[in-house]
């Protein structure tokens, strides 16, 4: 990813407001090979990419009235986009657990079937951290820093539930 204007994108973001879409293509153009690179790293669906980055521009068209100019424009469109990519991967999750797209006859679908099924052995506290974990799409660090738990600690924890999950269903 190559390093970006902070101040470019503010103003680009600032001419939007205003309704101008010549500042929207400008916008594009410059931030669009880090958005790419941001949106491939937090898809799990990789079809997904193009049309997360054109809800992303959207969104910074329709919004960009509440943007406050002393703020970093970057990372403003990166939460965006990171949101974007969060909500995507639920979606899609969620699809692929209801039994109209699920081919029941997968052993990969099996897998994912009996993995939610097999929430129901763990305690409360390894629920959420696998809901965080792989539904908010929140990294090992970042957990860390939220729950003020220490990496090494959340690592553990993570491979007692691959174990207790593998020791309740021998698929695995």
């Amino acid at each position: 990813m190559k390093r970006l204007d902070i101040n470019k994108i503010n103003s680009y973001i600032v001419l939007i407001s205003s309704h101008n879409e010549s500042a929207l293509k400008k916008l594009f153009k410059y931030t669009y090979s880090n958005m790419y690179t941001i949106a491939e790293y937090y898809l799990f669906n990789k079809n997904n990419i193009e049309d997360i980055l054109s809800q992303l521009y959207i969104n910074v068209y329709e919004h960009a009235h509440s943007f406050d100019k002393t703020r970093n424009g970057y990372n403003w469109m990166y939460t965006i986009l990171k949101n974007l990519a969060i909500n995507e991967n639920k979606r899609e999750s969620f699809l692929f657990y209801t039994n109209d797209f699920v081919d029941k006859n997968s052993y990969d679908s099996l897998k994912k079937i009996l993995v939610v099924e097999d929430l129901e052995v763990l305690n409360d506290k390894e629920k959420r951290f696998i809901y965080m974990l792989y539904w908010e799409g929140y990294t090992i660090e970042e957990i860390s820093k939220l729950d003020n738990v220490s990496i090494n600690t959340l690592y553990s924890l993570r491979k007692r539930i691959y174990k207790k999950l593998n020791d309740n269903h021998k698929l695995w």
